[in-house]
Parts: structure tokens; sequence; C-alpha cells
């Protein structure tokens, strides 16, 4: 399990793996739910949370209504 800091640019990098590692697989697609597990298993809750933010508004285009 990775404890030290990493930046954001490395995490987005790792979500666009695990995106396109999903996409050559069987199903040929991936899963929020698994990557933010993926995620919150190996990097903590922090870089899950911003995960699901940065797939959801910046990789979606998914605004919150404020």
């Amino acid at each position: 399990m990775l404890k030290e800091p990493i930046s954001s640019k490395d995490l987005i990098k790792y979500i666009h793996n695990l995106m396109e590692k999903g996409k050559k697989s069987r199903i040929k697609g991936w899963s929020m739910n698994d990557i933010l597990k993926d995620v919150n298993d190996g990097w903590g809750y922090g870089a899950r949370d911003f995960t699901y933010k940065y797939i959801k508004e910046d990789y979606c285009g998914i605004k919150e209504n404020s």
C-alpha cells in the first residue's frame, strides 16, 4: 500500500491507466466504482475523493448546480 505523498498529476495519470486497462479488458469498459476502490485501497480516502471529483467533473463534465 502506497503511503508516500502523491501529486495530482501522478494520480490523474494512474486514473487514466486504469481506464485504459478497463477498455482493453474483456468487458471493454471501466467502472468508476472499481477505480475508486483501487485508488482508496492503494492511496487512501483523500485520493479516492479527488478521483471521484476528477472523473465526475473533469472527465465526464458533470457539474453540481450551485
